[in-house]
């Protein structure tokens, strides 16, 4: 499992040392994290999009977790090259 913050809507995953009671953890457990005010993180699939779309994940928390969400957004128009602009131009 893995455990982390959620500030300002970025993802802080939790260290990998703590000091709790001043003493140094290594590895600290999950409940020893959630005492730190870290809370589990919640990955999922992202979505089939519709053509034309990509998507984008955003992070939300409850009381109990962080979950991953996702949002389909519009894909930008590819720019035209030069090379592109000469095949049309030719019918080609």
């Amino acid at each position: 499992m893995i455990y982390a913050k959620l500030d300002n809507g970025q993802l802080t995953l939790a260290p990998t040392t703590v000091i709790i009671d001043g003493l140094k953890v290594i590895n600290p457990k999950g409940e020893q994290l959630i005492e730190l005010g870290y809370k589990p993180v919640v990955f999922t699939e992202p979505p089939t999009p519709q053509e034309g779309y990509g998507v984008s994940c955003t992070w939300e928390e409850n009381e109990l977790e962080i979950y991953q969400v996702w949002e389909e957004v519009e894909l930008p128009e590819p720019e035209q090259t030069d090379g592109d602009y000469l095949l049309e131009k030719l019918g080609l």
